[in-house]
């Protein structure tokens, strides 16, 4: 099984020059006060290269954003998500009959991150109602809850050697192949999941911009092994509520697969405000428009297409 928290050790995706041009020799340059120059520029730039700094102005600050260790041991985090996709197209097509409707939908869900010590992790899922309508050919139709079978039921994460094995319930008894969909599809799991390939394990700074290599994503806005575009920005280093955090925004045009095999095109953008000390959103907020396509049954086809709103918020508890 595919490890859920994502963290194997992939490599940094910020990468460094390969060459440092230092100033060269010529007339005027062999002055004993441009000799000191060039040696103090040369120490300078064998300095930031070894340290794995590249400051591109004075002051300027570089932090690590994702790492494969876990939160300290005792640390609980906190997860709420609410989603709304509302005024959605909504089309079926069965054999020669193709109808049409729209689709309104919100959906929140809660969970909680018990960090039981440097390899292991306990998730317990608290929440998840979804709320809603579908009109098909003029008729309303309220939207279905969605089954919730690991409700208050805690569900253990181990690694061992740098690999992650399979979740098991409190007992020592596996996960049945349902409970461990739905476990995978929590905003909890992929949260973890996202940050590594986002952010790779180099520093970045504040003002830089940089192209994701989406190859190395592991999951993003809930879909699997995206294809696309992801670019990103550090707009800022800010304190939100007590903690300072780096502001993230993302834009991005990906293509992926729901758990249930829905298939889905996503556009659009997010701003994640993610705590530099412990490397964990506390929030985020991702605005864009979605085209899903399921084939609930042999022969039937279903695309949804509108707009979309997440939002996010996570506290961290520490021991």
């Amino acid at each position: 099984m595919e490890h859920p928290s994502g963290m194997e050790n992939e490599q940094g995706i910020y990468e460094w020059p390969r060459r440092l041009r230092f100033l060269p020799s010529g007339a005027g340059l062999m002055s004993p006060e441009m000799s000191r120059l060039r040696k103090n520029l040369s120490a300078g730039f064998y300095t930031l290269f070894f340290t794995g700094i590249a400051a591109t102005q004075a002051g300027a600050k570089g932090v690590v954003l994702a790492s494969t260790e876990l939160p300290a041991t005792g640390t609980i985090i906190t997860w709420t998500k609410a989603a709304a996709m509302t005024g959605m197209a909504l089309k079926v097509n069965s054999g020669s009959r193709e109808t049409s409707g729209t689709l309104d939908q919100k959906q929140e869900t809660a969970a909680t991150t018990t960090i039981l010590s440097a390899d292991k992790v306990q998730f317990l899922a608290t929440r998840k109602t979804t709320a809603g309508t579908i009109v098909i050919d003029g008729q309303e139709r309220p939207s279905k809850q969605p089954e919730f079978l690991l409700k208050d039921i805690p569900v253990s994460l181990e690694r061992k050697d740098g690999a992650w094995l399979k979740p098991t319930l409190e007992s020592g008894e596996g996960l049945s192949e349902a409970q461990t969909k739905e476990l995978l599809d929590q905003e909890a799991v992929r949260s973890f999941k996202e940050g590594l390939g986002i952010y790779g394990l180099g520093e970045h700074e504040a003002g830089e911009k940089w192209q994701i290599d989406v190859s190395k994503v592991l999951s993003f806005a809930g879909l699997d092994k995206p294809a696309g575009t992801i670019s990103a920005e550090f707009v800022a280093i800010e304190t939100i509520s007590g903690t300072e955090c780096a502001t993230i925004k993302l834009t991005f045009d990906v293509t992926g697969t729901l758990i249930d095999d829905v298939k889905v095109h996503l556009q659009g953008e997010s701003v994640t405000h993610r705590s530099i000390a412990d490397r964990i959103d506390l929030d985020s907020k991702l605005t864009g428009k979605v085209d899903m396509t399921a084939s609930p049954q042999p022969g039937t086809t279903v695309t949804v297409t509108g707009p979309i709103q997440t939002e996010r918020t996570n506290t961290v508890k520490k021991p």
